[in-house]
């Protein structure tokens, strides 16, 4: 056999080789679906859309999701986003996530808050006292936000949080007073607080402001008070019940007292 025969020889050799390689790397791609259609074989992990992997994360559990997160640089991404950890949030203790699915604290991350339930479940928790006083008192205290409401003594203070601190500021923002006695009870409305105190006082406070109204409405302590709308109910030691009416015209607040 001649030399120009030889190589047109193994030239041919070489084509039929390379189409049954391409053969083969086609069946292992492509698989027969439906009326003998191929498609494609699932792709890599790593290839699925960023919808597609929050999908699949809201099935997984709290130790699974952070046995992924220890995968690689991109699966860390994407299971800090809240979206990953909200279904498991919901089933968790005191995370914010209402049953309607509010978030109550969007500032703080979902993953950070499900940690600390699961912490406090396994009874895992570090004790810190943000403030101290050297009064023995017993405190009424209320959030709003990140703004801190606590009774002390005869004054109301509002701290401002600090959630990537886990702390609070040591000064208040507004100190609130007015009472001569220590502060019973006090609860938050959308512009105000109404405080009772053991001088049988009722006070309205306007939100981070200095402007008050006093009310002299028992001749003793204020055990109990609340608030719907513009009236605003109130008990005290005294065996009496009052009923305050609030109106509000042209940024004057009228104050009308119906005795029990």
């Amino acid at each position: 056999m001649t030399q120009p025969a030889k190589r047109r020889l193994n030239s041919t050799r070489t084509k039929e080789k390379g189409s049954r390689i391409n053969k083969g790397r086609t069946k292992a791609r492509y698989s027969q679906g439906p009326k003998n259609r191929p498609f494609p074989v699932m792709t890599h992990f790593l290839e699925l859309p960023d919808d597609i992997i929050f999908v699949i994360c809201s099935y997984l559990d709290t130790k699974a999701l952070c046995r992924l997160s220890q995968t690689c640089l991109r699966l860390h991404h994407l299971t800090n986003y809240d979206s990953a950890w909200r279904r498991i949030a919901k089933k968790c203790l005191n995370t914010g996530i209402t049953h309607d699915g509010l978030d109550l604290f969007p500032n703080i991350s979902l993953k950070d808050r499900v940690k600390v339930s699961q912490n406090w479940k396994r009874g895992l928790y570090r004790e810190d006292a943000p403030l101290k006083w050297k009064k023995n008192l017993l405190p009424w205290i209320q959030l709003d936000g990140d703004i801190l409401y606590l009774s002390q003594a005869a004054d109301i203070r509002a701290f401002k949080l600090q959630p990537e601190k886990y702390s609070l500021k040591r000064k208040p923002l507004v100190v609130y007073t007015g009472h001569r006695e220590d502060v019973c009870r006090f609860l938050l409305t959308s512009s105000h607080i109404i405080s009772g105190g053991g001088d049988g006082k009722i006070i309205l406070h306007q939100k981070l402001s200095n402007f008050k109204i006093e009310f002299s409405a028992h001749e003793q302590e204020v055990n109990c008070i609340d608030c719907l709308g513009g009236v605003i109910l109130s008990g005290s030691r005294d065996k009496t019940a009052r009923m305050l009416l609030k109106v509000q015209k042209e940024s004057t607040i009228f104050i009308s007292l119906f005795p029990k």
